[in-house]
């Protein structure tokens, strides 16, 4: 072997590729510092393992070869120190001549060399489809590689090559003991995704009503009880721009599953929430009535004069025109329900807002559809009666607040909180956090 790839031990005189610390403690020497202390001139690595660890951190082939974005570019990890070459470039090299050892001596990672080795002889069988489907099925990295005979090295190699996102520990236990939605579940996400419902995640998604409507939240809660966080359920206040106040809100987080994965991929396939037929197609009886009695609203005349012939109107201000088009076409065809489209206003972005409209007679089928399964406490949107024994307590209520000890603290709050957002519009943040600190508990306690 040639004297440049050796190195001379200071101690016996022995040629070596490295003076390695196993060497040194037979020489009564415990860590590899005291013989750079006891020999500081003295070379610990050969002159050709010094030119190969230059080579790895940086020099590169002498090639044409670019470094260009492929399809199957590789994340570079920081701690990684052999250079990293794509599929195509691999490919390129050999058809230039080199060796599988020459592109190692070059600096290119000995594994990677490995992998490209495998897949460019058709060693691998699994498709990226299939790799995809497994993975994400919540099958681990070393159950893949057994199930289809390949090397475990190449099996992580392989999912760098696919641009497959690494899945984590939590993800493969939560697929493989995740309790699966009841049909009466997913029903229930369907129609609080059409209404009030948004995505925390891609994978769960929080329920939040206004205080006043406590009970039908508490309701929801408890139909979703095996897949919610119970720390989740809490009282929170925002401020709200539209009224000049403070808003209280009650809300709760489901965990993440994989049948409320499905739902809200079909809900925000872009960058907002929005409507297809596919989703309509989902929406029976009871995800009309959660929807209903999460953005239905019944006008019976009582400012003018009490009407048991009342109309019903459809909150949809955040969907567009084809959107709306779309549920009325829906209405008419799945429970023959005739609406209109109402305009209401404008968008943030100078867009029309629309609204399904039905007529009396058109309502009563709808109260007729929703009516068994509308929960007592909202059952004011769909009876008259109802709906005058609501507003009583309503009055009630307000004016027993008067001397609330929450009542009294929450105008406090709404007084602050005027204050200093006229003053310091930026603080609405800190703001937020402040009301939430003195109003979550009085909510549960008092009320």
């Amino acid at each position: 072997m040639d004297s440049k790839d050796m190195v001379k031990c200071a101690i016996c005189g022995v040629l070596r590729k490295q003076i390695t610390a196993g060497h040194i403690r037979q020489h009564g020497l415990q860590t590899t510092k005291e013989y750079k202390k006891l020999y500081p001139k003295a070379p610990m690595l050969s002159q050709y393992t010094l030119e190969r660890r230059r080579k790895s951190r940086g020099v590169t082939i002498d090639s044409p070869i670019t470094n260009k974005s492929t399809e199957h570019d590789f994340h570079i990890s920081k701690n990684r120190t052999r250079r990293r070459i794509s599929y195509d470039e691999f490919l390129e090299l050999l058809n230039q001549g080199y060796t599988l050892k020459q592109m190692k001596d070059e600096g290119i990672s000995k594994h990677q060399v490995g992998f490209y080795s495998v897949l460019a002889q058709n060693k691998i069988s699994i498709t990226k489809q299939q790799f995809n489907e497994e993975y994400c099925s919540g099958k681990s990295l070393d159950e893949i590689a057994k199930q289809y005979n390949i090397y475990r090295d190449h099996v992580t190699q392989l999912r760098d090559y696919f641009g497959i996102k690494r899945k984590g520990p939590k993800f493969i236990h939560r697929k493989k003991t995740e309790k699966p939605l009841t049909f009466r579940q997913k029903k229930i996400v369907y129609g609080g995704l059409m209404g009030d419902a948004s995505c925390m995640s891609s994978s769960s998604i929080r329920m939040k009503q206004s205080i006043k409507q406590k009970e039908y939240l508490l309701w929801k809660y408890n139909e979703m009880k095996e897949h919610v966080s119970p720390t989740s359920l809490q009282v929170t206040a925002d401020w709200d721009k539209r009224y000049n106040r403070m808003q209280y809100n009650i809300r709760f987080y489901t965990y993440a599953n994989s049948d409320i994965e499905h739902i809200v991929q079909k809900f925000y396939c872009s960058t907002r929430k929005s409507i297809t037929d596919d989703i309509l197609n989902h929406i029976d009886d009871l995800a009309l009535a959660i929807w209903f009695m999460d953005d239905g609203s019944t006008d019976w005349y009582e400012r003018s004069c009490w009407n048991n012939r009342p109309t019903c109107t459809f909150c949809t201000d955040s969907f567009g025109l084809i959107e709306v088009q779309l549920i009325c076409e829906a209405f008419r065809e799945m429970w023959d329900i005739e609406s209109t489209q109402k305009c209401v206003g404008k968008q943030k972005d100078g867009e029309l807002k629309y609204r399904p409209r039905l007529d009396p007679e058109n309502t009563q089928r709808l109260f007729g559809i929703v009516g068994p399964y509308v929960i007592p406490e909202m059952r004011y949107k769909i009876d008259i009666e109802a709906y005058r024994e609501w507003s009583q307590q309503q009055k009630t209520r307000k004016e027993a607040e008067e001397t609330d000890r929450a009542s009294l603290i929450r105008q406090e709050l709404d007084t602050i909180s005027k204050h200093i957002i006229e003053r310091h519009p930026d603080q609405r943040d800190k703001l937020n956090v402040f009301a939430n600190k003195h109003i979550g508990e009085l909510y549960f306690k008092g009320n």
